[in-house]
């Protein structure tokens, strides 16, 4: 997102629109004691909250939060792979059904805790 902030700066620097806005899906990493950090979206609170226990040992928790079954956020811990898969979804405004699926293609061992019953 860096990058793209810095072009959109640019371009209004040299007096390019001011209404261009990013495009991308917010995202934000962090590397804590050797394990990748990671969200996509707007993973709120007041969203719908989903676990899903993934990894070789599947013991690595990656959440996915919903609204009205539209996926809106992701967060997960050492799992980069099925993170970033949710980015197009993300965009795409896929389902939180669809998701789960595409969690499920990378690691077919995953294990779905109910949803937090909030």
């Amino acid at each position: 997102n860096a990058v793209d902030h810095a072009a959109i700066v640019a371009h209004q620097i040299v007096g390019g629109a001011a209404n261009r806005q990013l495009g991308e899906i917010p995202y934000f990493w962090s590397d804590q004691y050797g394990t990748k950090i990671q969200a996509l979206g707007e993973p709120s609170g007041s969203a719908d909250l989903t676990l899903i226990m993934a990894g070789a040992a599947g013991d690595r928790p990656l959440y996915l939060y919903s609204r009205g079954k539209q996926l809106t956020g992701v967060l997960g811990f050492g799992l980069a792979r099925a993170v970033m898969r949710m980015r197009p979804l993300l965009a795409e405004r896929a389902s939180l059904a669809d998701a789960l699926a595409a969690v499920r293609e990378i690691h077919p061992t995953s294990e779905l805790i109910e949803p937090d019953p909030r």
